[in-house]
């Protein structure tokens, strides 16, 4: 509580409460009280500063300069004068200042209230945000969308599935025109490499009858036969050469086709497919490619 602070209402309060109970106001109040009832105030716009005609002889009670209209004001400066703690204020301003706070309501300056009229830049504050409904034909909209765009969920989904429960999707898949197009090309390539890597091979066991051929030739020449040591080392020979065509050639040639079939088959939606190389994945897959081929097959 500031005494020297006109904006404090509890600090003006106590200052009026102790002007009230000092002798000084009693006197003002009394002499006030008796000038009334004789002659009535002249109402002046001015302050008089002229004190009123002193008295034949020297009195206790001659009061201070007054405002006419305002008695309490002359009070007030009596009061000013004697306190040092008292603001430079007359007693009506200091009751304007004490009652203007209360025409306003009080305010939260945590919290303020929205104006009526809200600026730019600035939003309103709510207690509680607004309720949106969503537009049921923009909901509609997005809900389609959203199904239409396999997800990374329903992946996951189409990759565990078991082959009972692929067989439905699969139905579904065969009734595709373009699905069974993709599928048979998939197929056309694969009997392709297939027959590619056989006639590869063959040609393989070709060039080593053709050695031995020319072995039994060469021995029936100076009339003799292959000895056994030579026979073994040519078994090993060809053996050897057969291992690497299947090692170096035939089976990363085939590994790559099985994981491009794996790629494009989950591309196209197809359950259980997806790249891998466990032994126990690959052979659900296969169950489901049989199955599968054959429904393209009856298309």
């Amino acid at each position: 509580m500031d005494f020297t602070n006109i904006n404090d209402p509890a600090g003006v309060k106590a200052l009026l409460d102790q002007l009230r109970s000092s002798q000084a106001w009693q006197q003002v109040v009394g002499t006030s009280t008796s000038e009334s009832t004789t002659t009535p105030p002249q109402p002046t716009d001015t302050v008089s500063s002229v004190p009123s005609e002193p008295s034949e002889g020297p009195t206790d009670h001659e009061p201070p300069p007054v405002h006419v209209g305002f008695p309490q004001a002359s009070a007030s400066a009596s009061a000013s004068s004697s306190t040092s703690f008292a603001p430079p204020a007359t007693v009506a301003s200091l009751l304007s200042q004490l009652s203007a706070p209360a025409a306003d309501p009080p305010r939260d300056f945590h919290h303020p209230y929205p104006s009526s009229t809200p600026t730019f830049g600035s939003a309103p504050a709510y207690r509680t945000p607004p309720i949106l409904h969503p537009d049921p034909v923009h909901a509609s909209s997005s809900t389609a969308s959203a199904a239409a765009v396999p997800s990374s969920a329903r992946k996951v989904d189409l990759r565990s599935c078991t082959f009972q429960q692929a067989l439905p999707r699969l139905a579904q898949l065969a009734e595709d025109a373009d699905f069974v197009a993709a599928v048979s090309k998939m197929k056309h390539d694969q009997n392709n490499l297939e027959r590619r890597l056989f006639d590869e091979r063959r040609g393989v066991l070709k060039n080593q009858q053709e050695r031995i051929k020319t072995a039994r030739t060469k021995a029936s020449m100076i009339g003799s036969t292959i000895s056994q040591f030579e026979a073994d080392s040519m078994t090993s020979s060809f053996r050897r050469e057969l291992n690497k065509f299947d090692t170096e050639r035939a089976l990363p040639a085939w590994d790559g086709l099985i994981s491009k079939q794996q790629t494009e088959l989950e591309g196209l939606g197809v359950p259980a497919m997806f790249l891998t190389t466990l032994t126990a994945d690959r052979e659900r897959q296969q169950r489901v490619v049989q199955v599968l081929t054959g429904m393209v097959a009856d298309k």
